[in-house]
């Protein structure tokens, strides 16, 4: 036939930003993705068609989870480290870890996100938390203002596990934190953030 074309694979774009292309993908079940990202860079699933043309929406994933207690910013006194990135999927949060300014978590898409931190702090009486866009990153989160604070919780003895979750419309540029009173964690320090809506 004149003027046909056979791919199975469409790059559409030329940035070299790969979250401003689309990228359109034939599947071995016969069925037709439309994807973010470039030719052989593919960030998220926007779409699927199906073999009998139905549209299949496909939930886009974007989450992070850190493990493993490594300190705290040697700057942001309060702000806490993580070992280990066990999952980094997705584009609409960005995890970044200093050795002076601690852990954060930068919002890159407007929406409705979750953050829960598991902690096993060494000593009694100990708090831990989530700052949002703070500005004292060297204070406890107990005292950090009602504004910057999503939450916090704490020990009543030592090596006493507790989890702070909270859940709530983000904006792109905020960055979430995990803040505490500087005091030491045990092993079992985790943080998980996903996009829920």
């Amino acid at each position: 036939m004149a003027g046909k074309i056979t791919v199975n694979t469409l790059q559409i774009g030329d940035s070299g930003t790969a979250t401003n292309n689309f990228h359109l993908e034939t599947n071995v079940d016969g069925s037709l993705s439309l994807n973010r990202g470039n030719d052989g860079t593919v960030l998220d699933e926007v779409l699927r068609v199906n073999s009998s043309g139905q549209v299949i929406t496909t939930p886009v994933k974007h989450q992070v989870k850190v493990s493993g207690y490594t300190g705290h910013g040697s700057t942001n006194t309060r702000i806490l480290r993580a070992t280990t990135i066990d999952i980094n999927v997705g584009t609409s949060i960005t995890y970044a870890d200093s050795a002076t300014l601690g852990a954060s978590f930068t919002i890159n898409d407007d929406g409705v996100y979750a953050f829960t931190m598991q902690c096993r702090p060494g000593a009694a009486n100990a708090v831990a938390g989530f700052s949002l866009n703070t500005t004292t990153p060297t204070t406890s989160i107990s005292s950090v203002s009602n504004a910057e604070r999503l939450g916090f919780a704490q020990s009543y003895a030592v090596n006493s596990s507790f989890t702070v979750s909270y859940i709530g419309y983000f904006s792109v540029g905020d960055v979430v934190r995990p803040h505490d009173d500087g005091g030491t964690q045990n092993s079992e320090f985790q943080i998980f953030a996903v996009r829920v809506g």
